[in-house]
């Protein structure tokens, strides 16, 4: 079956200011939607009419004018049968006709209302137009799924928390290289991602790195190498690289080299330093280094540092602020290595700096971002249309069904008689105010209420067993 067709529609006009905004969720979310195989649109008021397609595929469209000249055009051109996702449309008069206009007389079209703010009690006159039609609701917070179902009066199925989503590639700035290389070991989606530019000479000892790193991926963790790697003319040794890489990916590292993608020569200083900024521990197991460069833009890079114990040239530059270790011994005593791996292990863990950056790769960047969203439009495809659906896309009863389930209108009309609702539609329908009326004891009733029970013309409904009237049997009769 081939995915529906996205639309995305927001109540913020466009564009917005560079500064953080809505938009800066709508256009992540349009990037994770189509990578998903779907037809994306997006559509937004405007000050004038604007037609162009982002880089990832998504096609954006204003309408000039507000959001009631938004709502006629999205009527008459969404397809019968799509996915609607709208961001603060249901906490407007607008937007809400917005989403009754679009959905009338088309139950096909299923709707997931972003709010970005944990919403309140907005009162009768507003709870009365919910629940909405087809509708899943989202917050970025579980804190929010809570008032989220109350206000809107949604099942817990149909309530979700999606966070906020950013591409860290992206965000860190990493051009063409980089993103390469990142992407050929999955490197932001491993625990303990490391980084080290140095030529293939024995005084660097890439084994005693990649034999860490292997005891680091031994102990559970999942663990990245990208080695920006170059000859080292009569000393390179390949050979004894690939060997101890061998080693190392059969433990579970999964390793990216420069060389790997034809960069015979080493990489541009730019993307050094972007995937320093990417890395959360840079490891120099030489002992031969005199002021290490490299180490200083590490630290600037916010990376746990691990250096030999021996390097006097290296430590004058990282001092205390970097861990020690022995490398040869990495290399022949497996004790001291699983010793060493869990060393950095807890040395990541410790430092709130390292784990809170770890904490947004691991649980907000956008490959996350793409199972969740994934899920979401997964379950608005396989749902089927219900009655309620039926009802909620039928304007002639939607309104008075609504009114009847608000628990302070529903409240008020079965304590009435069947006579006293029948005598208030009428009065209500000759009222100046278009959306509340008073009952004669000074109680309010909605017009859409009292109308419910008048629509059939003649007779009001009979109360149930219990006595009191059937909001159901009213709204379908």
């Amino acid at each position: 079956m081939a995915a529906l067709p996205v639309a995305i529609v927001s109540a913020a006009p466009y564009p917005q200011p560079p500064a953080y905004s809505v938009w800066h969720v709508i256009r992540e979310q349009a990037r994770i939607v189509a990578a998903l195989g779907h037809e994306v649109q997006v559509v937004a008021p405007a000050e004038r009419s604007v037609e162009d397609e982002w880089p990832d595929g998504a096609l954006l469209r204003t309408t000039a004018g507000p959001l009631p000249a938004l709502a006629e055009s999205l009527s008459a051109e969404l397809p019968d049968e799509g996915l609607i996702l709208t961001h603060d449309l249901v906490t407007s008069s607008a937007g809400l006709d917005l989403i009754e206009r679009v959905a009338e007389a088309h139950p096909r079209r299923r709707f997931a209302h972003w709010l970005h703010g944990q919403p309140g009690n907005p009162g009768i006159e507003w709870t009365v137009r919910y629940p909405l039609p087809r509708a899943w609701y989202v917050g970025q917070a579980t804190a929010q799924l809570e008032a989220l179902a109350r206000v809107f009066k949604a099942p817990p199925s149909r309530v979700r928390a999606v966070p906020n989503h950013r591409s860290v590639a992206e965000y860190l700035g990493l051009g063409p290289i980089a993103a390469s290389l990142a992407a050929a070991c999955d490197w932001f989606g491993c625990g303990v991602r490391a980084v080290l530019p140095a030529r293939r000479s024995e005084n660097k000892d890439w084994p005693a790195l990649l034999a860490l790193l292997g005891a680091i991926a031994d102990a559970g963790e999942t663990v990245g190498l990208i080695g920006l790697d170059w000859a080292a003319g009569a000393g390179d040794e390949p050979d004894t690289i690939d060997a101890a890489r061998t080693r190392a990916e059969q433990a579970g590292v999964r390793v990216a080299l420069s060389s790997d993608l034809g960069f015979a020569r080493g990489v541009p200083r730019a993307t050094v330093r972007e995937l320093l900024a990417g890395a959360n521990v840079f490891i120099l197991p030489s002992v031969e280094e005199t002021s290490s460069l490299v180490t200083a833009e590490a630290l600037l890079g916010k990376n746990l540092v691990v250096l030999d114990a021996a390097c006097s040239g290296a430590r004058e530059v990282a001092g205390e602020s970097a861990l020690y270790l022995d490398f040869a011994r990495v290399k022949e005593d497996p004790a001291y290595r699983a010793d060493a791996a869990r060393q950095v292990q807890a040395a990541l863990v410790a430092n709130p700096v390292l784990a809170g950056q770890q904490r947004v790769v691991a649980h907000f960047d956008s490959a996350q971002g793409r199972e969740a969203y994934a899920r979401l439009l997964t379950d608005m495809t396989d749902a089927l249309a219900t009655g309620l659906d039926e009802i909620l896309c039928d304007s002639a009863l939607a309104q008075p069904f609504r009114a009847l389930f608000d628990p302070l209108v529903l409240r008020k009309v079965v304590l009435a008689s069947p006579a006293e609702v029948f005598a208030n539609g009428r009065a209500l329908d000759a009222a100046e105010d278009n959306d509340l009326g008073v009952l004669a004891s000074g109680q309010r009733l909605t017009r859409a209420a009292s109308r419910c029970f008048t629509s059939t013309g003649s007779a009001a409904p009979a109360p149930n067993a219990r006595g009191a009237l059937s909001p159901v049997s009213a709204c379908v009769m």
